[in-house]
């Protein structure tokens, strides 16, 4: 498979500059890129990883604005394709970014960008970790016996 799962917008509303930055961020420091990008860019990828540089800013620069398939280990395509295309990770992103911003005034820039990391991660992670252990149906079927309601009297 080849092609483009997004494209970096800069502008207004439609940015998504923090958001798909802050995946490619969490895509490199969980070994989830590919091998040719880790070959040819194996400096930044070290930077992103010692958080010197952002996410954003990689995907500018190294992956010329554009997060493709092939950026991607075997490993990290379906969950892409699960979390990340069907809008899941946009929704974690939006509820964590909210929270980050309670309260404050934030400039765009690389501290900024690691602290709003910070609180977006776990939701990736969280989502990762269902996605690469998913309940078994015993256990899927025991839950919903579990909660099934009781009669009333």
């Amino acid at each position: 498979m080849s092609g483009s799962y997004d494209s970096l917008r800069l502008n207004g509303e439609e940015s998504n500059v923090d958001s798909l930055g802050t995946f490619i961020a969490w895509l490199a420091a969980n070994n989830m890129l590919a091998d040719s990008l880790e070959n040819a860019s194996g400096s930044s990828i070290a930077r992103l990883r010692m958080q010197d540089l952002a996410g954003a800013d990689f995907l500018a620069t190294v992956m010329h604005g554009e997060f493709k398939v092939e950026h991607l280990a075997d490993k990290a395509r379906k969950f892409v394709e699960d979390y990340f295309v069907s809008g899941s990770y946009e929704a974690d992103f939006n509820a964590a970014e909210q929270k980050f911003l309670e309260g404050r005034s934030v400039e765009r820039n690389v501290e900024n960008a690691w602290l709003l990391y910070d609180e977006v991660s776990p939701f990736i992670s969280q989502a990762f970790h269902s996605f690469s252990h998913p309940p078994s149906k015993a256990r899927v079927t025991i839950a919903k016996i579990l909660q099934f309601p009781g009669r009333k009297r």
